[in-house]
């Protein structure tokens, strides 16, 4: 395995230098940059078996909510909204709360087993079966520290994460490595990397990052704050600006984590976690903190440790020797099985050189899918080359949650706008309330701090954001929100009728007087009746609600052809345009309307200063495609915080492209769109 290792390594080093004869020199730097401390591997170990104990703890406070189908999730509703062949044990297990919690008690077990390290690769390869399981049994309330934590836990299989400070360790009869350098070291470091230079690359297409004025949107937003985030709004504004660029710096220049070795590495890393310990207790967008952090322990250089060790003993000694003689005494009461009693040498190379093509698949999907996913966001290509059988590649993994990410975390513009919910709900005898908040029906905010509304658990936010996202693009099969319905009405027999709103409300001025809007999401009748309801609930005046729920979008359509690409509109006049939509292919689609964005925006009028899109995932069904995004345009003498905003729909069927504009908009007059930008004339010629 050794041996298969350094040829990768040697054929890596030369291409760093072209052709011609690869020097030791030349591997032993490549060989220094994929090192990792194998007591870095040992306090990961202990981070993500600690960070799989809270995290099911966490959720066990919703076990019945959202893992069983007493819930708001379904089994049925999960597998629609999960890749084809996904994994999980709760599709096989009897949909009760009992089993949820066998298999969220079993977790806890694994992190324990995986902590102490005793027989440390099964126990990963545990650990990161039931993480994909409990992901699985409800894939809407997960966020990017889920995929980051799933994908970490998949490359550490291939770890010796028991290396040092473990039973396994106690057991093993050799020296402990002092540094490990493979592929897999290599695959995990690479995927910090690519995490961090893809949002990188996101934040650099919006005006928000690029004129600083980012982490200013993002804290104004409380819906998404906390803690001292509440209060971080008081600081000035150049404090904003500032970190707005050095957290953007920071992600495009992270390959020196890669390039910088010694302690000029370690240095480099600690910026990064204390820029993730500094955003932790600011907003809540789960773990991702701690597990980015986790993740970062790798980098830090063999100096680092041995001085930690030294600390340690001089300052410790008597609590470091009975940690010792603790883990020593629990590995002298478990049993060491010997590998060698089941399989022989020839047994270990097959499996050596199968794991070692399985990690270089696995390890070009991840190059590729980064480097394609870089490249369109920066606009340097319009579409990715993909390598033969990539979409096989991509199926499985997808399966084993081990699919790459796009990694937009507040990308390219944060969120802007803050948003509640309104589930109001109609009585037997007449009188509404309010069933989301448990309070009488009112339109203002629920709470002072509207993170608040989330207090019973932080994937609540996550929760919400994929009923609406739902609602949105109306995916056949996975409807969260008319599950979400059906929960409230079980859960209050006295209820007959519900009306789901989210209200947006823009962050500024006082509280009190802050322009909102409503927008309807569904009605649902609770007896089950097949009629149509009809609304039974007025929002006030100055909200305008617009209509939502599962209507078809329609309006004209879009100009369709199949052999031209999209033609750059005339920087004045009326803007003249078609896309390639080939074959109703979602992801060309997508494609083409992102370069129809990047050709258009040069042609707006002078009296918009800036425009933002946010494109929702494509959602994929047998009889049609459809998509959304935010258009947002912002008046010169309007302000940061005072948008136009639009939302936009497109559903491409046999029938053709057809778009629905819903107006949640400020001001009334759906022709400033037309007037302002010539958006709308080329999206519906």
């Amino acid at each position: 395995m050794r041996e298969k290792f350094y040829n990768v390594m040697w054929f890596i080093a030369t291409s760093f230098r072209g052709s011609g004869t690869v020097r030791q020199t030349d591997v032993d730097a490549v060989r220094e940059r994929f090192e990792v401390d194998t007591r870095a591997l040992a306090v990961f170990r202990v981070a993500v078996a600690s960070l799989l104990a809270a995290d099911v703890l966490l959720r066990s406070r919703n076990l019945t909510l959202y893992y069983t189908g007493e819930g708001v999730v379904s089994r049925e509703l999960a597998r629609a909204a999960t890749p084809e062949y996904a994994f999980s044990v709760f599709y096989v297990l009897p949909d009760h709360r009992v089993t949820t919690a066998a298999v969220f008690l079993f977790a806890l077990l694994v992190s324990l087993q995986l902590a102490v390290g005793y027989r440390t690769r099964v126990a990963t390869m545990l650990a990161f079966l039931v993480v994909v399981s409990i992901d699985h049994r409800n894939p809407f309330v997960l966020s990017y520290a889920d995929g980051l934590y799933a994908l970490l836990l998949f490359w550490a299989v291939f770890l010796p994460l028991g290396e040092r400070w473990s039973v396994d360790a106690v057991h093993r009869e050799r020296r402990p490595r002092d540094t490990v350098a493979n592929v897999a070291t290599a695959l995990i470091l690479l995927q910090m990397i690519a995490m961090y230079v893809v949002n990188g690359v996101h934040k650099t297409t919006s005006s928000l990052w690029l004129e600083g004025d980012a982490v200013a949107v993002i804290l104004s937003v409380d819906e998404v704050t906390y803690l001292l985030g509440n209060h971080a709004h008081h600081l000035p504004f150049p404090v904003f600006t500032f970190t707005t660029y050095l957290w953007l710096a920071l992600m495009l220049a992270s390959p020196l984590l890669l390039m910088f070795t010694g302690r000029r590495r370690t240095a480099f890393a600690a910026i990064y976690v204390l820029g993730h310990l500094s955003l932790a207790p600011l907003v809540r967008i789960g773990a991702f903190s701690f597990v980015s952090i986790s993740g970062l322990l790798l980098f830090l250089h063999q100096g680092f440790w041995s001085g930690l060790e030294r600390a340690a003993e001089h300052h410790a000694e008597v609590a470091t020797d009975k940690l010792h003689a603790g883990v020593t005494a629990l590995a002298s009461r478990l049993p060491n099985p010997r590998v060698s009693e089941w399989f022989d040498d020839r047994h270990r190379d097959a499996a050596a050189t199968l794991t070692l093509v399985f990690l270089a698949v696995a390890g070009v999907h991840l190059v590729t899918y980064n480097t394609g996913t870089t490249a369109e966001a920066s606009g340097a290509i319009e579409e990715a080359a993909e390598p033969p059988g990539f979409d096989r590649v991509a199926n499985v993994l997808d399966a084993f949650g081990a699919n790459q990410h796009d990694w937009d975390i507040f990308a390219p513009d944060p969120k802007d706008m803050n948003v509640y919910y309104v589930a109001a709900g109609e009585k037997d005898d007449g009188s509404q309330v309010d069933l989301y908040s448990d309070r009488p029906l009112e339109w203002s905010r629920p709470h002072e701090q509207l993170n608040q509304q989330y207090d019973n658990s932080y994937r609540d936010r996550f929760y919400m954001d994929s009923v609406w996202t739902s609602h949105m693009l109306s995916i056949e099969g996975a409807a969260p929100e008319v599950e979400y319905s059906e929960h409230l009405c079980r859960t209050n027999p006295d209820v007959e009728h519900i009306e789901l709103y989210q209200v947006i409300e823009r962050p500024e001025g006082s509280v009190d007087d802050r322009p909102r809007n409503a927008i309807q999401i569904l009605q649902h009748r609770c007896s089950g009746s097949d009629v149509a309801p009809e609304p039974r609930v007025t929002p006030p005046t100055e909200f305008e609600p617009v209509e939502g729920g599962h209507e078809k979008a329609g309006g004209e359509t879009l100009v369709a052809t199949h052999d031209s690409d999209v033609t750059p509109p005339e920087l004045t006049g009326n803007i003249s345009c078609t896309v390639n939509l080939d074959a109703h292919d979602p992801t060309e689609l997508h494609r083409h309307v992102k370069q129809l964005e990047r050709t258009i925006y040069p042609a707006i009028d002078g009296t918009v200063t800036s425009v933002g899109v946010h494109t929702a995932e494509l959602a994929k069904h047998p009889q049609a495609y459809r998509f959304t995004y935010h258009v947002r345009i912002y008046p010169e003498d309007g302000g940061l915080h005072q948008p136009e905003f639009y939302l936009v729909r497109y559903t491409v069927s046999d029938d053709g492209v057809h778009r629905d504009i819903q107006e949640h908009s400020f001001h009334p007059d759906r022709s400033y769109l037309e007037e302002h930008t010539g958006y709308v004339d080329c999206l519906s010629r």
